[in-house]
């Protein structure tokens, strides 16, 4: 089967595959895109997002239907990108979907400024669209670019105690990746 070039002026869509080493889980295939600016890696889509695949016999037919069907639903990505582009977010609304997005990972209040999440740090990251957003809240989640603080109960004082003030954690597990970048996509979504 030939595809065409699905290479656009902003990244390259991807499939993220994960697949058990011991059969305990079935072969996952997710929709991803590459954005050239930052190389951050997005989970995108709906329909083929997540396609789980047993491992039986029929396995490899089914591999196939994804791939198939992958075209179609780096299409609709690309549909998505364009009408995400076009909403202008004003500073509240940037604000608004900073907070949600801290919720993902963590509570509001263990961060010390959601809007570190929104910062720009490259030039291609300039800009109040939803999807310029998308991309500066979803770097930061993944990379842990903002302070947080770790709340502790301490069972002798009956007290809640906290950590200093420090740097998020950079997200390295596939699945909790995969789950923060669904979440937050849901998140756009509802704006969009």
């Amino acid at each position: 089967m030939k595809y065409k070039a699905l290479q656009t002026e902003y990244g390259v869509p991807t499939v993220i595959i994960q697949n058990s080493h011991n059969r305990s889980s079935g072969l996952k295939f997710h929709t991803g895109f590459i954005r050239f600016a930052c190389a951050n890696g997005l989970i995108l889509g709906e329909g083929i997002e997540e396609q789980r695949i047993r491992h039986s016999s029929t396995w490899k037919e089914k591999a196939t239907s994804f791939l198939n069907n992958y075209t179609l639903e780096v299409e609709r990505m690309e549909e998505e990108h364009q009408a995400m582009k076009a909403k202008r977010l004003s500073r509240y609304d940037m604000m608004l979907l900073a907070e949600k997005a801290v919720g993902i990972r963590y509570n509001l209040e263990d961060v010390l400024d959601p809007l570190e999440l929104n910062l720009v740090r490259r030039t291609e990251d300039r800009g109040s669209d939803l999807y310029t957003t998308y991309n500066r809240l979803q770097e930061s989640l993944l990379q842990g670019m903002f302070q947080r603080r770790v709340a502790n109960y301490d069972k002798e004082t009956n007290k809640l105690e906290y950590s200093p003030w420090g740097k998020a954690a950079k997200l390295t597990a596939t699945d909790e990746i995969i789950r923060v970048n669904k979440e937050l996509r849901q998140l756009v979504m509802e704006v969009a």
